[in-house]
């Protein structure tokens, strides 16, 4: 019902025309602003209604810029899925506060912390092939036991603790070497973010008296 009336009308035409006009034909841009469509509608909308909007009126227009077909709509489903910790709506996020006793704000920011790869990983759908499984076995396999070290080294460096509790310096390295690894089609970058890594495990496992105290 939600297609045929977006449809049916033409609106979904015009605003898959919109978004290519207002991102001036760059793939790029037109990703961020359906992100900014995905956050709004998941602010007082489930998994599924947000999903048929943005598959709708989203996801076409990604297409008509050169995205793959599949990655474009894996893209508009896993942001579909913010839609319960995204403040200040945040569905989910309600009943688990209710349910913990905490406050609002708090967790809510610890929650976009924790899901942030949810933010991060759809980008990937559009630029890396080798997720849609566009490949031979080997290299799909090595890719995304590549992205799950980014996803642990990324979640690392931003709840502050990887081997022991970061240091600032610790932090940064684990940062930079996650998104160093998320990046596709190069083997340099991915030399990098290893090593950042390979560096943050050195000092933190020398356990010296640096790190006996917590420090994101």
């Amino acid at each position: 019902m939600i297609t045929v009336g977006v449809y049916l009308p033409g609106m979904g035409l015009r605003i898959s025309n919109m978004i290519i006009q207002l991102s001036g034909g760059s793939l790029v841009l037109a990703t961020l602003i359906i992100f900014g469509l995905a956050y709004v509608l998941g602010m007082g909308l489930s998994l599924l209604p947000a999903y048929v909007i943005l598959a709708t009126l989203a996801a076409p227009a990604l297409i008509n810029l050169g995205a793959p077909f599949i990655g474009s709509h894996f893209l508009v489903l896993w942001w579909a899925q913010i839609t319960g910790i995204t403040p200040p709506v945040c569905l989910s996020l309600f009943v688990a506060c209710a349910l913990a006793k905490s406050p609002l704000w708090p967790s809510s920011i610890e929650a976009l912390k924790k899901a942030c790869m949810v933010f991060i990983i759809p980008w990937l759908f559009i630029y890396d092939p080798l997720l849609l499984l566009d490949g031979s076995l080997i290299k799909i396999s090595l890719r995304v036991g590549i992205i799950v070290v980014a996803i642990i080294v990324l979640q690392a460096g931003l709840v502050g603790y990887f081997y022991r509790h970061n240091k600032i310096i610790d932090t940064i390295l684990l940062l930079i070497g996650g998104a160093l690894l998320l990046i596709p089609h190069f083997s340099l970058n991915i030399a990098a973010g290893f090593t950042c890594i390979f560096s943050v495990f050195l000092l933190q496992a020398k356990g010296t008296k640096l790190y006996s105290r917590k420090e994101i």
